[in-house]
């Protein structure tokens, strides 16, 4: 059995433009804004010095500020930003080798219809994004290096009131840097391959978790289901009644307890192929 698991270009003038004094923001983005020692969107005539509380910024799928990753992984993220006031949000994420470091880890790419674009190796808005509700947020995916390490996600937001110019009104604030852990999973390397995916949600469940895939009417499947260490923390047999099977996890262990918080790999295998994905349990 298999043992693996599972741009734009920047114009010169703009690269020219982009250099860490810059202090300007704009309405289509800005970048090396991201990090805690950066200035972040403040600084010179920009949306005021210090960052705001009434602006929070969260990773949706990380827990306790940390995700854990495989070498190699692409893995799907939300930046979600909060204000109550505000009518539009820009944004500058990056991941970088270190803490508040300048040399990029891995790779960010934009998802459609998130009004994001990736310029020097990070993410950042093309245009603001709308406010509903009190929230905003940014899809896109981030493939980790092939090697074992950690990495650090950065970001800043600007929650703004589309004045167009900058003023009291905009308020900015930073991520808590989210640490990255890289690690190989050596019992999921035993069983799964990654050659196919299937639909997870919802992303993150506090409950049960849905897994819905393609199948072969009448193929036995085996349900795995592995924590970020590795562990089978998990197992079902079942049976594709028709071409589409939608497998209902209770998110509980083999021994009835409940699932802790954290990020889990489920891996179908069936007799010709295995078919993964990832679902995150919060508490």
């Amino acid at each position: 059995m298999l043992r693996s698991l599972f741009s734009s270009v920047l114009p010169l003038a703009a690269i020219l433009m982009l250099t860490p004094s810059d202090a300007h923001a704009s309405s289509s983005g800005i970048v090396r804004r991201s990090t805690l020692n950066s200035g972040g969107c403040g600084g010179g005539q920009c949306h005021g010095t210090s960052a705001s509380t009434l602006t929070t910024l969260r990773i949706a799928e990380s827990i306790d500020n940390t995700l854990r990753v495989l070498p190699g992984q692409v893995v799907d993220l939300t930046l979600v930003v909060s204000n109550s006031t505000a009518k539009a949000c820009g944004l500058n994420l990056s991941v970088k080798t270190s803490e508040n470091g300048n040399t990029n880890a891995g790779s960010l790419a934009s998802v459609a219809g998130q009004s994001t674009w990736v310029q020097l190796g990070e993410l950042t808005h093309t245009s603001p994004k709308s406010f509903s509700a009190g929230e905003v947020s940014f899809k896109f995916t981030w493939t980790a290096p092939q090697t074992e390490g950690t990495a650090w996600l950065h970001a800043a937001a600007n929650a703004v009131n589309l004045s167009g110019a900058p003023d009291a009104g905009d308020r900015w604030n930073f991520l808590s840097p989210i640490r990255i852990i890289i690690s190989p999973a050596s019992s999921v390397d035993d069983i799964i391959a990654a050659h196919e995916t299937m639909d997870v949600a919802p992303v993150p469940s506090s409950a049960t978790v849905t897994a819905s895939f393609g199948a072969v009417a009448g193929e036995p499947y085996v349900v795995n289901v592995f924590d970020a260490f590795g562990i089978l923390v998990h197992q079902d047999r079942i049976s594709a009644g028709s071409d589409r099977v939608s497998y209902v996890w209770n998110g509980r262990m083999n021994d009835g307890a409940q699932a802790a918080p954290g990020t889990y790999v489920l891996a179908i295998v069936g007799e010709r192929r295995v078919i993964h994905g990832r679902a995150v349990i919060v508490r």
